[in-house]
This record gives structure tokens, sequence and C-alpha cells, in this order.
């Protein structure tokens, strides 16, 4: 068996991870031999990724075939527990162990006897003859010649696929690449793979619904789907029956709305931002009813809590493993704690995230990331900030590569920190929105601190850089799609200054430059 035959059956079998030398052994044999790649196609489902050039970044490729590779086996999983679920609903009650091993023993019997049948025949009469004459004859006749296999019959009452961005395709028998136009059969699952994925739904006329990146969703029937993971938004309008959205931790029951359900592996988000909503847990307790401008969560199928939405949005600030000192049980040092209280004096509600496992997942469903200078760019060693669908604010200067908004950091080649002259920085651009109205030489800190500075490409806002150095930015940023270092911008980027304790002693000046770039940022007009 050929190595990466040998990786293939490993990586199919649900009960290991797949490890980075076995990925770095795979992508070798993709590289190198048309066989393999023809093999991951056939048998992953990857025709959309595998026809594209290879990423030149084995990282970024890796991560890719994993995501699609969870997603497929993810919604592959779901489909057989929940259309059997589904069928036990409207049978009325579910069948006993005794009852499947009856019908099976039906079937198996059926199947054998009419083996039997056939063979009797087929020795009884070697050849074939006429029926009129009795002549023995080698023309077809007309029961013998292959009959046309009748079309498969569409079943309209799923979604419509309006239209497609990023890597999507559909599990299911056949399980295809999702196309616009194409009719999402009940009991398919429809799944985005990658952060700059998304596809629009649309039920009836009006109904519109909209599933982000790295979701899967599975229509169970008409105006009722569930959603197993991810991010979908939907405007529902006036239909004869309400939309049911199920999760596995809640179901939502709308008519006359607009709204966002959030899917993690612990807790489900409703956040409702027109008309009313009703929302219920898997565990009981009364539905809620959220109207809008609020939201609400279950967590592990508990009983919904909730409350207003900030009018700024939600934020996830990261923090990370550099924090030494001070820190509190949330995982914040004095500088993390200042940028909260102001985040939340703006207006937004904070999701302080410590690195984990959830992370991502958690990232993926704000309005705003902010990575505060507390990280080490050793806690994002998969990268996926760098393609993130979400607009990011980014603080810790060793990240600026890793994103794609500068050139190399290391040995301060192109990005790194500076003490002179204390807590000064120039605004280079004084008529961007960054600027806060501000220019000429501003005091940003009222102490001496270490200040971060990048070099961006000439797409990108240079609004600020150190004082007589400006080919060092250090506010600088890209609008959504704008291309940086290797790839498109998937939303707004800024990178600011804030390094080791600076947020604890920022003058007014430095407040109002962080408040426009957290307000520009997050801006839902953006595009």
């Amino acid at each position: 068996m050929k190595p990466h035959r040998r990786l293939l059956a490993r990586l199919l079998d649900h009960g290991r991870e797949w490890d980075e030398a076995e990925a770095d052994s795979l992508l070798e044999a993709l590289r190198t031999d048309p066989e393999a790649a023809r093999l991951v196609k056939d048998q992953l489902l990857l025709d959309n990724l595998l026809s594209r050039t290879f990423s030149p970044e084995r990282r970024d490729f890796t991560n890719r075939v994993l995501q699609q590779l969870r997603g497929a086996r993810e919604a592959n999983r779901f489909i057989e527990k929940t259309m059997s679920r589904t069928k036990r609903v409207e049978a009325g009650r579910s069948w006993r162990p005794a009852h499947w091993a009856l019908a099976a023993a039906v079937v198996v019997g059926v199947g054998v006897t009419g083996l039997l049948v056939r063979d009797r025949q087929l020795a009884r009469a070697p050849e074939r003859r006429n029926s009129s004459t009795g002549v023995a004859s080698d023309e077809p006749r007309e029961l013998d010649r292959p009959r046309r296999q009748p079309e498969a019959k569409v079943d309209e009452r799923g979604p419509r696929i309006e239209k497609v961005e990023g890597a999507a395709f559909v599990v299911g028998k056949p399980g295809v690449t999702a196309r616009p136009g194409a009719v999402i059969q009940i009991g398919q699952a429809l799944v985005t793979t990658g952060g700059d994925s998304a596809v629009t739904l649309t039920y009836g006329e009006a109904t519109r619904v909209r599933m982000r990146g790295n979701s899967s969703l599975v229509p169970l029937a008409a105006n009722q789907i569930f959603i197993t993971r991810g991010r979908v938004e939907a405007d529902v309008a006036p239909p004869d029956s309400p939309m049911i959205v199920s999760t596995p931790h809640g179901e939502v029951v709308a008519r006359v709305s607009r709204f966002a359900l959030s899917v993690m592996d612990r807790t489900t988000r409703l956040d409702v931002e027109r008309g009313s909503v009703r929302f219920g847990s898997h565990r009981g307790g009364s539905a809620q009813e959220v109207a809008a401008g609020r939201y609400a969560q279950t967590t592990n199928g508990a009983e919904p809590v909730g409350g207003a939405r900030a009018p700024g949005g939600r934020v996830a600030l990261l923090t990370g493993s550099d924090n030494e000192t001070n820190v509190d049980g949330a995982g914040m040092n004095g500088s993390d704690r200042a940028m909260k209280a102001r985040l939340e004096k703006l207006g937004f509600e904070v999701a302080v995230l410590k690195q984990g496992p959830q992370v991502e997942a958690e990232a993926r469903q704000s309005d705003l990331v902010v990575v505060s200078d507390s990280v080490s760019s050793q806690d994002f060693t998969d990268n996926w900030l760098r393609t993130l669908p979400v607009p990011l604010v980014v603080m810790e200067w060793f990240l600026f590569d890793d994103v794609g908004m500068s050139g190399p950091c290391g040995n301060n080649e192109e990005c790194g920190f500076y003490v002179s002259p204390p807590g000064h920085l120039f605004i280079k651009d004084s008529h961007h929105p960054l600027a806060a109205g501000l220019a000429g030489t501003v005091k940003f800190t009222g102490k001496w601190v270490q200040l971060n500075w990048g070099t961006p490409n000439l797409n990108a806002a240079w609004v600020a850089n150190v004082p007589g150095f400006p080919t060092r930015a250090t506010i600088f940023a890209y609008e959504g799609g704008a291309e940086m270092f290797g790839l498109s911008a998937p939303a707004r980027r800024v990178a600011l200054p804030m390094r080791g304790n600076a947020s604890a002693m920022m003058t007014d000046e430095g407040w109002m430059l962080f408040d426009a770039a957290v307000q520009w940022c997050a801006d839902p007009a953006a595009p």
C-alpha cells in the first residue's frame, strides 16, 4: 500500500486525530503524485479545493483541508441521527429493537428468495426463444433492453441556493459542490468551509437565510432547518407557517423578524434585530419571547438567559499567555482591564477570551475582535486569525506579518517596537477617520512605554508613524477586500501601537485614537 493510501485510511478513521507529520506527508504526496490527488478528490468531495493551485503556505493549505473534513464528517454523523428522529416523530412513536430486527429479517428473506428464483429461471432457460416460432434467437427482447431510469424527483420543500461565496458543498446522496439555483433536499446537509465562505438561501419568495463560514445546515421540512454549528442570519417574511430553526441546544420560532443565530459546541446565542422571536431550550422550561434589540443564549440546553444588546455590538477581547503580573481571574492584566472598561464605555458588549479550544468559534460569532498585546504569537500556531472574516484590531506586533498586515517581523526588520521619544507618535494622515481629528506630534501615553510599529504596503491607510521614521507606521489599517501581504483582507484590519502596560497610562489623545480605531473597524456599514 502506498504511503498516501495509508494516510488517507487513517484520516478516514473517525476515532483518531490527524497530526502534523501526517499532514506534511499527505501534502507532499498530493504535490508529487497525481493519483493521490485524484483519490483525495473522489473520496473527500474536495474537487472545489483541489482544482485550485495549491497554496505555497503548507499551514494554510492543511488548515483548509482539515476544516472541510471536519465539516463533512460532522454533517454525515448528524444526518442519520436527525432524519431517524424526524421519522419517529412523524410516525407518532418509535420502533422497538424487536421491530427493527423483524423488519431486517423480512428484507433479507425477500432478497434471498428473489435471488433463488432468478437463478432457477436462468438454469431452465439457458437461451432465449422467440415466443412465436420457438426458435432460438439472439435478438434482444423488449424486456431485455436496458430501461431508462426515471429522473429523481426534486423536493421543492427545501431551500434554494441563491448565492455561493467561497467553498460550500452538499453532503448526501450524491454529495456535490453547492451551486446557485440548486435545491437542498430534505435531510441533506449544506456545509460552508473556510472563514471567507457564505451561502444565501431562499424560502419562498421573500425569506432569506445566510450561512456564514464554517457552518452546517440541514433542512428537516418546509420552513424548518437544523443548525449543527456556525452562524446563520435570517430575514423571515410572512409565511403560511412560522420558520423553525433548531440547534443542539434550543429552538427558535420566528414569523416576521430578522435575527442571527450563533451555534458553538455548548452554546446557542440568539440576537434579534427586528420583530420578535420565540426561543426555548431542549431541557424544558418556558420559551422566551426575545424582542428587537435584545439577545438570549442557552448553554448545554439550560433555560435561556439574556438582556439588551449593546448598541456597538459584541467584542471578543483576546488575552493570552504573556500575562504574568497583576492578572485577575478572567486572565486580564491592568492594561486589558483598562481596554475592557473603555470598550464597554463605547457601548460594546465585551467577552474576554483566554486561549483555548473555544476561542476561534467565539471570535467568529463576534462583531469585532480586539487582540491584546498580552497574547503571544505562539498562541496562534494554526494562524486562524489570518482568514477570520470579522473586523480585527491587533496590538501584538509579532502578529502583524502572521495576519498579512505587515512585512516580515523578527529582528526589527519590518515591524517591532520603540521607546524614543517616550509615548509620542506623529499623525501622518490627519484627514483619515482613524486620526480622530488630531494632527502633528501626539502624546499617546503619559509615561515612558514601548510602542509597536509595522511596515504595511501601499494599499493600507498610514495614519501615524514613529516620530522621525516615516516608514515605521504605528497606526495603519486595511479596508475589507484590500490586498495585504499574501491575501485580501477578509474584513477591516487595524494595527494599534499599544504594548505592555500602555493601556493603563493612556492620555486623552491616546484614548481618542483608540476609540476612533475601534469604531471605524466595527462600522456595520463597512463592506
